[in-house]
């Protein structure tokens, strides 16, 4: 509650405005007096000077008035300034024990925090553990103690931190998902390879359990084996040559791909080397032929849009000049006679007709 503070106590404006001389009700008395005069021959120096006689007593009030009120002003002035020292004197005194028990408050308040924040920890605790995700060291939601890390968060933190959580986890499992896709795709492929090199092998014993006999056979078996070995290693390096030129497996096809050309496993086992080696070097030639085309089609398209800017820019100039020579002025020309303005993309020719000297 406010203190009550009486008018009288600290300055009565009517009472300090009673000690003014002239008084009010003379003041008052006099004016009301110069109400009831007037002038009906304003060439009677009587009535005109009845009324000076008048309008000096007010104008002397008016200027007593003045000068005793502007002292009241200038001690309303200094009192107002005194209590605004005493008013930072007193709240000097009270704030520093204002401050220090507010202070107990506040750390009572921060206990009672911690309190709360201890008794709600198992069920924060528990709350994070249905994400179910063990957050990494390197990441930047651990904490090496847990349970500081959930204490040192209000409610809003903690809401905060549960949600970066949860998106953790949800990227988390978006990546395995992904990696998962990637590595049965890449165990897939090594399936069919490992598949095709199994049925080489296989076929290979067959072959050479069947060839099994005397010397002979087995010699005869052995040169089969390593025919079929060399052509198991031929396989693979025309194979990592059509690769190296771009081109992919494809397993529904079981052929190799690159754009419209097409090289099928069956041809890859049994064309002759010289047939293998100028169909690969065809497509050599033609993918450099190709890539070469693009070049030069690309450096042709340069040249030619530069011509062309070379074009236009020589029409406009010779457009320019004719315009210049159109209008009496040669292009290049110092013609003093003329003069030329530029405003953005218009240029406009200003010309001397004549001039005339006045005397």
């Amino acid at each position: 509650m406010e203190p009550e503070i009486k008018k009288e106590s600290l300055f009565d404006l009517e009472k300090a405005v009673a000690t003014i001389d002239p008084n009010i009700s003379k003041i008052r008395g006099f004016v009301s007096l110069s109400k009831d005069l007037t002038i009906t021959d304003f060439g009677d120096e009587k009535q005109l000077e009845v009324v000076k006689d008048h309008w000096e007593i007010l104008r002397t009030a008016r200027v007593d008035v003045a000068k005793a009120l502007k002292g009241f002003r200038q001690e309303a002035i200094n009192f107002q300034k005194a209590v605004i020292v005493k008013e930072k004197e007193l709240i000097a005194e009270i704030t520093p024990e204002e401050e220090r028990l507010k202070g107990y408050l506040d750390q009572a308040k921060e206990i009672q925090e911690k309190k709360r924040r201890m008794a709600i920890l198992p069920q924060r605790k528990e709350q994070l553990s249905t994400i179910g995700f063990d957050i990494p060291t390197t990441n930047e939601l651990y904490f090496e103690s847990i349970d500081e890390g959930l204490l040192g968060m209000d409610d809003k933190q903690f809401d905060n931190y549960f949600t970066a959580v949860m998106s953790a986890k949800n990227e988390h499992d978006r990546k395995v998902i992904e990696d998962e896709k990637a590595k049965i795709e890449i165990d897939k492929q090594k399936l069919i390879d490992d598949k095709r090199i199994e049925d080489a092998k296989k076929q290979a014993r067959i072959d050479s359990e069947k060839e099994a006999g005397d010397k002979v056979e087995r010699d005869a078996n052995n040169e089969k084996i390593r025919i079929k070995n060399e052509k198991a290693e031929k396989q693979v390096s025309r194979v990592k040559s059509l690769t190296d030129l771009g081109f992919d497996y494809n397993n529904e096809t079981d052929c190799y791909v690159l754009g419209d050309s097409i090289v099928s496993c069956m041809e890859i086992e049994t064309d002759p080397d010289s047939d293998f080696s100028v169909k690969v070097e065809r497509f050599r030639v033609s993918i450099n032929k190709a890539r070469e085309e693009k070049e030069a089609q690309d450096e042709k398209e340069r040249k030619e849009k530069e011509a062309q800017t070379e074009k236009e820019r020589l029409e406009k100039e010779e457009d320019y000049k004719k315009w210049l020579s159109d209008n009496g002025f040669p292009y290049g020309s110092a013609d003093s006679n003329f003069m030329l303005k530029r405003e953005e993309k218009v240029v406009t020719l200003y010309k001397l007709v004549s001039t005339y000297k006045i005397e």
